[in-house]
């Protein structure tokens, strides 16, 4: 049988391949994040030919994911897994699968959907958000749109607290997901009642979930921290880049959304600060550059970064080289690093480059820096959300339940 890759260059059926997945309901957003896997892969494999094989050991070295293509029933469900399997059976000739299209279909709106999400979208209520809750929001709603379509119901005065109740109990998710969806939904159906499109307030009808006290970000100590650093190959352009990230935030604890928008106009190169408007609170912060920072910046500049045009310092390293997308957190790779370098991270502990901020507000604090300073450096506009970070040193606990006046330690 003679394959795809016999008679099509690599390049071309990867173009093919996203053809066919936008023909078939997928979202441009996911197309989007395919390419950029495609992307990779193909700088991975170079003059080489595609095979199941080097697919699998691409995502081995790239994403930490052991994969065989052969015996797919235990793998999991990530997405560079997922893009590759698509293209392992396009490569083989075999039609895309009924179930992922019906998943992909369900992030589109379906036919005739209410108007009223439309109205809520282009609330004020909704548009404080940033860009990329919004984008969250809009996909959870035409996942409940679709659910409205499947059961006939097509005005809103026909949502009934049954309604709401069997589409959450029905979602196959965690509960802090499901909490996630209860919010939106329960600010929904109050915007739908304050602004009279239904008659009764059904925003108290939710199924109630407890939520547990969150387990605290994985602790990192500056020894754990410089091993992490260490096992980065600065003479690769990706790992440099993420090397200053990594230094960036475990040093300033400017938020990921900062840094990912961090542009070159922020660097005061003559003053030696970081000064920018802050992505979530939309206030201003001011930080000092440390040398060590600004030597992994310029280091990436000067040798890794892409020859683009554009504001922002950080990119993505493979062609199409643009700015990182708002919602990229860097996880991924963040997770290998951590497995390279032997780190081990209990169960249930929170490890994502934000994890790094805690870090340093937790040594900050342990190190008698006081609340209203650390709040300052994290950007906090309350208190109470650097006080959080109490929760990981108990020692200091005990000294604040008889000491309130560690809040204000100079």
């Amino acid at each position: 049988m003679q394959t795809q890759q016999s008679v099509t260059p690599f390049s071309k059926m990867v173009l093919e391949l996203r053809h066919t997945l936008l023909k078939n309901g997928v979202s441009e957003t996911t197309e989007r994040r395919y390419r950029q896997i495609y992307g990779e892969l193909g700088e991975y494999l170079g003059d080489s030919d595609y095979s199941d094989e080097s697919a699998a050991q691409f995502l081995v070295e790239n994403y930490g994911t052991a994969v065989d293509f052969l015996h797919r029933e235990a793998i999991r469900p990530a997405l560079a897994v997922k893009a590759l399997l698509l293209l392992s059976d396009y490569f083989k000739g075999v039609p895309i699968a009924n179930d992922f299209l019906l998943c992909e279909q369900k992030t589109q709106w379906p036919p005739n959907p209410l108007k009223e999400f439309q109205v809520y979208i282009d609330s004020l209520e909704f548009k404080r958000f940033s860009k990329s809750y919004q984008e969250a929001c809009i996909w959870r709603f035409k996942k409940f749109a679709y659910h409205l379509h499947e059961n006939k119901i097509t005005s809103c005065k026909e949502i009934s607290a049954k309604v709401l109740v069997d589409y959450i109990l029905a979602l196959k998710l965690k509960k802090s997901s499901k909490t996630v969806y209860i919010v939106q939904l329960r600010s929904f159906v109050k915007f739908l009642y304050l602004h009279d499109y239904i008659d009764t307030d059904l925003s108290d009808e939710f199924p109630v979930i407890s939520r547990n006290v969150p387990d605290s970000a994985y602790r990192w100590s500056t020894e754990g921290i410089q091993k992490l650093l260490a096992c980065l190959d600065r003479a690769n352009p990706k790992e440099a880049r993420d090397y200053a990230i990594i230094m960036l935030i475990s040093k300033t604890g400017l938020r990921i959304s900062d840094v990912t928008n961090l542009s070159f106009a922020d660097i005061k190169w003559d003053r030696n600060t970081i000064e920018l408007v802050q992505k979530k609170t939309k206030t201003p912060l001011n930080l000092p550059l440390i040398p060590e920072v600004g030597e992994a910046i310029i280091d990436y500049l000067k040798y890794h970064r892409p020859k683009v045009e554009s504001p922002r310092v950080f990119l993505t390293q493979s062609p199409p080289f643009r700015e990182l997308a708002e919602n990229n957190h860097l996880y991924d790779n963040f997770t290998i690093y951590q497995k390279r370098a032997g780190i081990k991270i209990p169960i249930g502990k929170r490890h994502g480059l934000h994890s790094l901020r805690h870090a340093l507000a937790t040594n900050l604090i342990e190190n008698n820096v006081s609340l209203i300073t650390v709040s300052e450096i994290l950007g906090h506009n309350d208190l109470k959300s650097a006080a959080t970070y109490l929760r990981v040193s108990i020692e200091l606990l005990r000294e604040c339940a008889l000491n309130p006046e560690v809040f204000y330690r100079d």
